[in-house]
């Protein structure tokens, strides 16, 4: 059996989790816009802490396994096997979700069943926007771009990889994170500073270098506290600006919690360091719970979001919820644990069992 690094195994079973997290604080944060209120106050805290725990985790993790120069690595090989299930994974979850958002959601709410939605999501792909889909399309890319990625990282390229990495992070990440500072300008900051043609800088292959440079290359103790200290306070910042700025800039969180948010990257290196640090080069070996967690991963991400719509839409809504009404702070923070624990727990068990049969088994782990 392959050597499992315990930190890696930590990283994606704490990222499904956070990405979970997300998802739920999202929709709170979205359906009770009112910044002013205790349900947007703490739904904006757990969707802004959790950013960086997230997919920027996984696609660290991306980095530092698949560039890793050590493993060998056909290009052929990886297009006929990782590029082709990966497309396999993604035209399978569009037709489920296009089947789930056109037929079963719309009876379970007594609404129409519109088969031209069911087209829609499939064929221009309104499923690569919302929720959690347009990961698959993004690796898809990213999977292509592999082979060039290894040429690149390398460690004899290691002050080309951060060179380039801080020159995304100030030409790229900057000006889209301040961007909303300048939305009333013609031209924005970013949309000025894209006229001198960075858009090469792409978001997600700085997080695919980082993750690599994170896992060849160890900080020392007062980097990572440095590194740690600047992920919190960015954090902070972020989620204050959201809440204070939302009102007048509705967009607000586009620039601040996306991906090209310099708080997402400074907050998930930060935590892959964190995690990494702890582990150290640790194999997983006979930990089960954590093997498990981290194999079921994908199977989780994948399926969650039918729980999420029927726990949030059909059959535990927020405006249904009256648990603990004597503090305005309580109802808002117990719904969004007691969601958490039924989408994570009800994703986990959904995916144990249909990974006991073969037909189900390849399009759950991915």
């Amino acid at each position: 059996m392959k050597d499992r690094y315990l930190k890696y195994d930590v990283l994606r079973a704490a990222a499904i989790a956070m990405v979970l997290l997300g998802h739920i604080s999202a929709y709170m944060v979205i359906n009770f816009p009112d910044p002013t209120s205790a349900d947007f106050f703490v739904s904006n805290i757990f969707n802004g802490f959790r950013r960086g725990a997230s997919v920027p985790i996984f696609l660290m993790l991306t980095g530092a396994l698949l560039l890793n120069e050590d493993k060998a690595f056909n290009t052929r090989e990886f297009y006929n096997k990782s590029l082709k299930s990966i497309i396999i994974l993604l035209i399978f979850w569009l037709a489920i979700y296009g089947v789930f958002y056109a037929f079963i959601l719309p009876l379970l709410l007594g609404n129409a069943i519109n088969l031209k939605d069911f087209i829609d999501y499939i064929l221009i792909f309104r499923g690569s926007d919302y929720p959690h889909l347009w990961y698959l399309f993004m690796t898809v890319g990213l999977y292509i771009s592999m082979p060039v990625l290894r040429i690149f990282a390398r460690r004899e390229n290691r002050i080309y990889v951060l060179g380039f990495i801080i020159l995304s992070i100030i030409l790229k990440f900057i000006p889209h994170t301040l961007n909303f500072l300048t939305i009333s300008y013609t031209p924005t900051l970013e949309n000025f500073i894209n006229k001198f043609g960075v858009e090469y800088l792409t978001r997600f292959s700085v997080y695919v270098l980082t993750g690599w440079y994170l896992a060849n290359f160890k900080l020392d103790k007062s980097k990572r506290l440095g590194l740690y200290a600047l992920g919190v306070i960015l954090s902070v910042i972020a989620t204050t600006c959201v809440r204070v700025f939302i009102a007048d800039i509705p967009d607000i969180r586009d620039y601040l919690y996306a991906t090209y948010s310099l708080n997402l990257l400074v907050s998930g290196a930060a935590f892959f360091v964190f995690i990494s640090s702890i582990c150290g080069d640790k194999l997983t070996k006979n930990n089960s719970v954590i093997k498990t967690l981290s194999n079921t991963s994908f199977g989780v991400y994948a399926v969650h979001v039918v729980i999420l719509e029927l726990l949030t839409r059909v059959i535990m809504p927020y405006n249904k919820f009256n648990l603990l009404n004597d503090s305005p702070f309580a109802r808002p923070l117990l719904y969004i644990i007691i969601l958490f624990a039924l989408i994570y727990f009800i994703s986990l068990a959904l995916v144990l069992i249909l990974s006991k049969f073969n037909l189900f088994k390849k399009f759950l782990r991915g």
